[in-house]
């Protein structure tokens, strides 16, 4: 199954999990912090954390939300969302594609919880129903490398709820033309009231070793103003593989972190950072240790607050 089955349907969901009043506020409030971060007009950091996949491990995802709901409550101009994609991008169609292919109610209530509990959540979407199902639960959504070459169903998500911020992510080969062109349609779609679309660079194939990452890396803050976010899983850790091997790696992702903060300490910071970071078990792609991830957020949020002009 590739997607979430039609039953139950996202009505049936929303009526038996549903958000309270003050979670609604919450993710209004989130929302907009997180848009004015990413857009340039607040200094700040966005981050998001969390596993490569949702999955049942509830009491872990409940204890790292709570973690990171924390930090974006105690730090200024920091706000941390939870990465927690129920749905997932697989090369083989046979491979498990996320917890809403398996279990769909599991998956929604989880989000529904996080949501919530005060905790942002962070996803995936995929098709278009990925939207009218979980996106009045997240504070910040992406679209992945995959679907660089689905614009009509960028249109529809972007227009459907314009207060949610968007980020779309460069394809699998590594160039970011096409993620860009897509990111100034979409915001030009939404026009100045409405959340920012911004550029999620993952690496790829044009950036396998450490300076072609690099200098790609560079390249994408220049061009964005540094108004974008960074993932440092997938093509970013694969280019920093420890013996040059372009695969995925636990140290990959975590030497792809320290690559982002040496940079920012040179003076160019991106708004944005994405790491699969847990101490839940992945089904899928590994995951960086949950506390070197928080340490180097705190990191990087820091160099930020140093780059503020006086």
């Amino acid at each position: 199954m590739m997607y979430a089955p039609e039953i139950p349907t996202t009505v049936a969901l929303t009526a038996e999990f549903p958000l309270t009043d003050i979670a609604e506020v919450e993710i209004s409030l989130a929302r907009e912090r997180i848009g004015g971060i990413l857009s340039g007009r607040a200094q700040g950091l966005v981050a998001v954390l969390g596993p490569c996949a949702l999955t049942d491990q509830v009491e872990v995802i409940q204890e790292e939300g709570k973690e990171l709901r924390s930090l974006t409550a105690e730090h200024e101009g920091l706000y941390v969302a939870h990465r927690l994609p129920p749905w997932k991008p697989r090369s083989n169609p046979k491979d498990w594609h996320g917890r809403e292919t398996t279990d769909p109610v599991g998956a929604y209530q989880t989000l529904a919880r996080q949501a919530n509990f005060g905790t942002g959540v962070s996803i995936e979407i995929a098709h278009q129903p990925h939207a009218d199902r979980y996106g009045k639960l997240t504070v910040l959504d992406w679209f992945g490398g995959r679907n660089v070459e689905n614009g009509v169903m960028m249109d529809e998500v972007a227009l459907a709820d314009t207060s949610l911020p968007l980020a779309v992510k460069n394809g699998l080969d590594g160039t970011i033309d096409a993620a860009l062109c897509h990111v100034d349609r979409l915001n030009k779609l939404r026009g100045s009231d409405g959340a920012p679309v911004v550029l999620l660079y993952r690496g790829g194939e044009n950036a396998r070793d450490l300076r072609a990452w690099e200098a790609a890396y560079r390249n994408a803050l220049e061009v964005t103003d540094g108004n974008m976010i960074v993932d440092v899983a997938h093509g970013s850790e694969m280019a920093h593989h420890p013996n040059g091997a372009f695969r995925k790696s636990v140290q990959g992702q975590i030497d792809a972190l320290e690559h982002v903060i040496a940079i920012a300490e040179q003076g160019e910071s991106p708004a944005g950072i994405m790491a699969e970071a847990s101490e839940a078990a992945s089904p899928t792609d590994p995951h960086m240790p949950f506390a070197i991830a928080v340490r180097g957020i705190m990191r990087l949020h820091s160099l930020r607050h140093q780059l503020i002009p006086v």
